[in-house]
């Protein structure tokens, strides 16, 4: 959305998206996803597939937070990692 809430940029997908996140501790960024799961972004440039029950993120740089199907867990992810949901 343009523009984004004045203390929180959320956006919601369905399918594969890539994006390119700066940090911003006052407004953090969410990505929610089909399943009713999660990705905190803390700054980074990461990809997420959202096209099944399965959704799975990769990290490029930086950090996320990935917690799947709104569950309690989370997993964080760094460069070069990858997690897939097998709910």
């Amino acid at each position: 959305p343009e523009p984004f809430a004045a203390n929180r940029r959320q956006v919601t997908v369905n399918g594969e998206v890539y994006f390119d996140v700066q940090h911003d501790a006052q407004r953090p960024f969410d990505v929610q996803l089909p399943s009713n799961g999660r990705v905190e972004v803390l700054g980074t440039q990461f990809a997420v597939n959202a096209h099944s029950t399965r959704p799975s993120v990769v990290v490029r740089s930086g950090k996320v937070r990935f917690q799947p199907d709104d569950t309690p867990q989370d997993v964080l992810l760094t460069a070069y990692q990858a997690a897939e949901y097998q709910g």
